[in-house]
């Protein structure tokens, strides 16, 4: 389970409509906000122990004991979305993103993109080729003019782009370097 801060993950049996799930293992993690580890915390309590449960669409509510409900929204997988793994690529995105032309969009900005290649043991190969404008959108990814940053990102094949759209779509995996330049 993917929280607000930490990922928790715990075992569980099920008998009829009841979830009964063992203590939560999670990640350690230092949140921003204290309030959010504290979430975490009282989240990890609250989903121990046997409750009852119902499954409709994508939505599970699990109902405890001592009267809590917690209602968890499902989310498709970029796997889900698209249809498949999808290739692991690099992009090293620019500093700044630059003017390019779009007919529908007056003053559209670019982020200005190359694909890295890197070996099995994580060397960068090969010569780096020049940035080009870049039109889409990387989803999880927020460009801060003045960061360059090298991404590991989700490549999928959209089966039927919309006609003013791009065939590919990228989910970011990690950031993998970061640097401030002006």
């Amino acid at each position: 389970m993917s929280n607000t801060c930490n990922r928790m993950v715990g075992g569980y049996t099920l008998a009829g409509d009841t979830l009964t799930l063992s203590p939560m293992a999670s990640t350690m993690m230092a949140c921003a906000d204290p309030k959010l580890m504290a979430l975490d915390q009282e989240a990890a309590k609250r989903l121990e122990g046997s409750v009852a449960f119902t499954h409709v669409d994508d939505t599970l509510t699990l109902a405890t004991a001592s009267g809590d409900v917690l209602v968890f929204q499902g989310e498709p997988t970029a796997e889900t979305r698209y249809g498949g793994k999808g290739e692991t690529v690099f992009l090293e995105i620019a500093s700044q993103a630059k003017p390019c032309s779009h007919p529908l969009i007056p003053d559209q900005q670019c982020l200005q993109v190359r694909e890295l290649k890197y070996d099995d043991k994580g060397i960068k190969t090969g010569t780096e080729g020049a940035f080009e404008n870049f039109y889409g959108s990387i989803g999880g990814y927020t460009h801060e003019a003045g960061v360059r940053n090298v991404l590991r990102v989700k490549r999928y094949t959209i089966s039927n782009p919309p006609a003013d759209g791009s065939a590919l779509a990228y989910e970011l995996d990690m950031v993998v370097e970061s640097e401030t330049r002006p």
